[in-house]
């Protein structure tokens, strides 16, 4: 059985969830527009007494902060302190860097210039002790433990593209290195072991390995989330992916980044198509949750 790395040695990694906050300062303040209502009345009169940032000048409309009948994809738009750095053929040039759409569930690397309309997004900000910090351990089994999540996942893929239903189906019939309690993994629990370092493709390496299906190219791996994009649509045919390796569009283009997060149809026969293309047979990585 193939594992991901020697047996007994764990190893922290920080993913997205173990990224620091970044402190405001007058500087990269935002304008006053986009602040919310119960900002601190400090924090306003430093805002109001500063030239604003080169994406507001003149000329430049920032993003509304509200829209009638619902949030907009563009107003959902959130920033992360991760930037895209691994290097693909054919990634578009500038400053690229990670967000998080809440108005859709999509993560994808943006373009971050400050003078460009593309580079205009929100900004939620956090403090408090490092999150998430995977704490992975080899059991040697062809399984790795991240002691950080009380997941354990199986170290390689099935090394096959599937379905989303026949994904669900292979979960519930394994019994992978002697457990028979492995599931298809949520959305967030897969995302957790995105390696946003420039590692490609984006995981540890030292533990996990990635079916690569040409030079450089990798699966789309199914979560078992739904993705809902109209309300009270309980027959929604598409469910959200994870690209550990280029997340490309129609033109085969790395578009949204290694470690994107997008969608699929669930199955191939769906007249709906997902992003990237008709990419409705993905890959699977299974994920079971340590016993207490």
């Amino acid at each position: 059985m193939q594992t991901g790395g020697p047996q007994g040695i764990s190893q922290q990694n920080g993913g997205p969830q173990g990224t620091t906050s970044q402190e405001f300062s007058p500087e990269n303040m935002p304008p006053e527009s986009m602040m919310q209502a119960q900002t601190p009345p400090n924090i306003q009169d430093m805002a109001q007494n500063q030239q604003l940032p080169p994406n507001t000048q003149e000329g430049m409309t920032p993003p509304p902060t509200s829209s009638e009948g619902g949030v907009s994809k563009d107003e959902g738009q959130f920033w992360s302190n991760n930037y895209y750095l691994v290097e693909a053929e054919g990634s578009r040039d500038g400053e690229i860097a990670f967000g998080v759409n809440h108005a859709t569930g999509h993560i994808k690397a943006y373009l971050a210039e400050a003078n460009s309309s593309a580079g205009m997004k929100y900004v939620r900000a956090v403090r408090g002790e490092e999150y998430g910090v995977n704490q992975y351990v080899d059991n040697g089994n062809g399984t790795i433990t991240d002691n950080e999540t009380g997941l354990m996942w199986m170290s390689v893929d099935t090394g096959e593209a599937v379905n989303w239903e026949e994904a669900l189906i292979q979960a519930e019939n394994s019994e992978f290195a002697g457990y028979s309690d492995w599931r298809l993994p949520d959305v967030k629990e897969l995302q957790s072991i995105i390696d946003y370092s420039g590692s490609y493709p984006a995981i540890d390496q030292d533990f996990f390995t990635c079916t690569e299906l040409a030079e450089n190219e990798f699966y789309y791996y199914w979560t078992s989330t739904s993705a809902y994009f109209n309300e009270g649509d309980v027959l929604n045919p598409f469910a959200w992916y994870v690209a550990f390796g280029f997340a490309v569009d129609d033109t085969g283009s790395d578009y949204h980044g290694a470690g994107g997060v997008r969608f699929s149809p669930k199955y191939p026969e769906s007249e709906a198509l997902g992003e990237g293309g008709d990419n409705s047979l993905n890959s699977v990585r299974l994920v079971r949750t340590i016993s207490e």
